[in-house]
């Protein structure tokens, strides 16, 4: 006998037809929305009992990691899951605004000005360390060039200490030049080919 919650192919099918060039109302667009934001769907206040719970477990006992959470685990910008772990208590708006206002409400890679933008300033850790609250190790960027340094951390690491050593011209690092000019405020975009 066939669970009361699954439907045979035959009726999906037959489902699926009758639906076929049906608009749904807005306000049914809405209650479908509404239902699916919390990203628990039809499952949502419901929960496994114990047995299921333990038929779960049983099932994925012994089973190999699949290759793309080998290849996750392989891949150098992973940290463990370190992003999750909390601020500590000194990371303050008040650190943050004095950050901002040292470098002037300016993006320290695009020299974007904060007044331009629709949000303010992002603070950089300059070394990835979030505990790390030196001033000197913080720094003002965009939105969008903040994004840009979680690829190719070491260069963009050592392009802001450079930076903050008042250097013009960066250095060739791992086969990337950063002349801020030709890269457009990006080191990571140019290689050791220049045309």
């Amino acid at each position: 006998m066939r669970n009361k919650r699954h439907s045979s192919p035959e009726s999906n099918e037959k489902r699926r037809r009758s639906n076929l060039g049906k608009r749904r109302s807005p306000e049914t667009c809405r209650n479908i929305s509404k239902s699916q934001q919390d990203g628990h769907g039809h499952f949502q206040g419901h929960h496994h009992s114990v047995a299921t719970k333990e038929k779960i477990r049983q099932a994925f006992l012994g089973r190999s990691v699949s290759a793309a959470t080998r290849e996750k685990l392989r891949q150098a910008s992973w940290k463990g899951g370190i992003s999750f772990l909390p601020y500590p208590t000194f990371w303050t708006e008040d650190l943050r605004e004095a950050i901002r206002k040292r470098d002037k409400y300016t993006c320290q890679v695009c020299s974007t000005g904060q007044e331009d933008l629709s949000k303010k300033l992002d603070i950089h850790h300059i070394d990835y360390d979030k505990k790390n609250l030196d001033p000197e190790n913080l720094i003002s960027l965009c939105h969008p060039c903040h994004m840009k340094t979680n690829q190719h951390r070491k260069i963009w690491k050592d392009f802001f200490q450079l930076k903050q050593c008042g250097t013009g011209c960066m250095p060739m690092v791992d086969g990337l030049v950063w002349d801020q000019a030709a890269a457009g405020s990006n080191p990571a975009t140019q290689n050791g080919d220049q045309s």
